[in-house]
């Protein structure tokens, strides 16, 4: 019986055996020893980005074996022993060079790391050529060296307060420094493995806008406070908002409560009261069947039923108006190049009509392909109109009256008036600085932060925030994400980006709906029967209670679809 060992194949009636067999005639056995020659091989890697090239490096010994003797017997075991190993070669540094050199490859070069690599006689790896790697620029930045958001005051806090204690939301006092401009750096373009330009991005800037209270030094690189108040630093504007305290309810004993700052209420807001701040409102007490509107955040420490809160949307339909102003500047602009299209076309083909004024040109391409940007320029108008009559816009007054102007050469015969296709241009800029000083009155990021909510509407421009242990027949828009802690019955729910929810719905009461934009999400911990759940267009009713559920759109369905958590 022979028994196949390491490092030697046997083959029988030229038959590989891999298991015990018996062999009848020993002239039918052949033994084949194993044997492997050295080796030595390289491998050029350019990496992704092309700033790199690696040089690896592979050596295998040679081994020559022989087969080991062994005494007679009825079972043999056959094997081969190792008798030498044959160390590999050294590889040629020219070899690698050449390759590189035929490969287009130049930067900086080791050679004193290749010839190490390829004579160690061991596997390696290593960079051996390098690009010049650029210098990428330094945008230009507003550091904040103020305190922006609010300290929080506690309830020991609260029952103290008076008008001397202010400083407990944070505030400045005057010639304070606020924020420091740093101005951008460009950067400088590198050379890739191949001697090619690796360019950089120019540089972002930020600008640093001083606004009410606040002034600039130093080139504009510093600003600091004039007034003292709280800093507020929107859409690139930084000011100073002050703060009003009220140590009672909100009642008829105060009457509503308006102001630019802030407001924070220590009692309750009652009935049929209103308050209007250009900042934040923060209401340690409850709010019963009130208004609360804000520039900022609004926090309600306690209860709120019936009423209307918003945050963040102080002018109704200012977030309309901006869009309508940003899809104004981009319609214009085609506006202006069919208008020169159109001429050139006249004088090539119609002489005669190529002698019109530039505004006929324009009125026969808003009467034909731009009808939409009369009406448009209608409905900017209606708003302006609006707009000039609340005192709040002073400051924008300039602008809007010239933007109301400029918008009557669209409507009728006022394209006629236009001498020069190039007035769309300055009409465009216009258009640009209304709608940057319009965003500028909204703070994206305002939330609403609530405990228990009954029968009342809530708008931010931000996040909301509910976290009682009930929501009961509310109205909640939020322009970001909406969290409701406790069970919600009843009301619609729309958020932005997501909804995230402990218990919706209840089979015995009217209809819950949540919704959400396009690409947002709904996470539910329960889901009764007969929830509406709709993301973008697509909607759906819940026919079974369901637990921890994720609610999204499918992008090639069009459907809504559900996944467990």
């Amino acid at each position: 019986m022979v028994i196949p060992g390491e490092n030697v194949a046997i083959y029988y009636r030229n038959t590989l055996i891999d298991q015990p067999t018996v062999i009848e005639d020993v002239g039918y056995l052949r033994a084949i020893v194993k044997q492997t020659k050295p080796e030595s091989s390289y491998e050029i890697i350019v990496s992704p980005n092309k700033m790199e090239v690696t040089l690896v490096t592979r050596f295998r010994a040679g081994k020559i074996y022989r087969i080991c003797d062994v005494p007679a017997a009825q079972k043999i075991t056959v094997r081969a022993e190792l008798v030498e190993e044959i160390a590999p070669e050294p590889i040629s540094p020219q070899l690698v060079l050449k390759e590189l050199e035929s490969r287009g490859i130049v930067g900086e070069i080791r050679y004193d790391l290749i010839a190490q690599l390829c004579a160690a006689l061991k596997d390696s790896a290593a960079v051996i050529v390098t690009g010049i790697p650029p210098r990428q620029p330094v945008d230009g930045r507003v550091e904040l060296v103020c305190d922006l958001q609010p300290r929080l005051i506690s309830a020991g806090d609260a029952e103290r307060i008076d008008y001397r204690e202010r400083r407990l939301i944070n505030s400045v006092d005057v010639g304070e420094v606020l924020a420091v401009w740093h101005p951008p750096v460009p950067g400088m373009a590198g050379r890739n493995v191949y001697g090619d330009e690796v360019p950089v991005r120019p540089p972002k800037n930020q600008e640093l806008l001083a606004g009410r209270g606040v002034k600039l030094l130093n080139n504009g690189r510093i600003a600091v406070a004039e007034i003292p108040g709280r800093p507020v630093y929107r859409s690139g504007v930084l000011s100073i908002s002050q703060q009003v305290v009220v140590e009672q309810d909100v009642s008829l004993t105060t009457g509503n409560i308006r102001f630019k700052g802030d407001v924070l209420v220590l009692g309750n807001v009652n009935e049929g009261m209103e308050i209007e701040a250009g900042g934040i409102v923060d209401l340690k007490g409850n709010c019963y069947h009130a208004k609360i509107h804000a520039g900022s955040h609004v926090r309600i420490g306690k209860k709120l039923i019936g009423g209307t809160v918003t945050a963040g949307i102080m002018e109704p339909g200012l977030t309309e108006a901006a869009e309508l102003l940003s899809k104004l500047q981009k319609e214009l602009q085609l506006l202006a190049a069919a208008g020169l299209q159109l001429k050139q076309q006249a004088v090539q083909g119609a002489p005669k009509l190529a002698l019109r004024s530039d505004g006929y040109f324009l009125k026969l391409l808003l009467e034909t392909r731009f009808t939409q940007i009369p009406k448009q320029f209608l409905q900017l108008g209606a708003y302006l109109q609006k707009l000039l009559e609340n005192q709040e816009f002073d400051e924008r007054s300039e602008l809007a009256v010239a933007v109301c102007t400029r918008s009557k050469r669209f409507l009728g015969l006022g394209p006629l008036s236009i001498s020069s296709i190039d007035e769309l241009g300055e009409t465009a800029a216009l258009l640009g600085d209304l709608k940057r000083y319009l965003e500028s009155s909204v703070d994206d990021q305002a939330q609403i932060a609530v405990g228990y909510c009954q029968n009342a509407y809530l708008e931010a421009s931000g996040s909301i925030s509910i976290r009682g242990p009930l929501i009961y027949s509310c109205t909640v828009i939020s322009g970001a994400d909406l969290l409701l802690d406790g069970e919600c019955r009843c009301g619609s729910y729309y958020a932005k980006q997501s909804i995230s929810a402990e218990v919706v719905g209840s089979g015995a009461m009217a209809a819950t709906k949540l919704e959400v934009g396009e690409d947002g999400y709904i996470r539910a911990a329960v889901v009764h029967p007969g929830v509406e759940i709709k993301i973008g267009s697509a909607k759906t009713v819940i026919q079974h209670k369901q637990y921890y559920q994720e609610y999204r759109l499918d992008p090639e369905t069009g459907l809504v679809t559900n996944t467990g958590m």
